[in-house]
C-alpha cells in the first residue's frame, strides 16, 4: 500500500463526527469571537439608546 492509498484508507475509516468536531483551539477562538461580537453589539445598543 503506497502513501496515497494509506492516507485514503485512514481518512475513509475515520468516524464522520471526528472530521466535523472542532479542536479545542478552534472552540476557544469561536468563544472569543462570540464574546467580542457580543461586546460590540452591547456598545452599539448603548450608543443608540443614548441618542434617544
Amino acid at each position: 500500500m503506497d502513501k496515497k492509498d494509506l492516507r485514503n484508507h485512514q481518512i475513509n475509516n475515520m468516524p464522520l463526527d471526528a472530521l466535523n468536531t472542532p479542536s479545542k483551539d478552534q472552540e476557544q477562538m469561536q468563544e472569543s469571537d462570540q464574546r467580542l461580537s457580543n461586546r460590540n453589539e452591547d456598545r452599539l445598543i448603548k450608543r443608540q439608546n443614548n441618542k434617544l
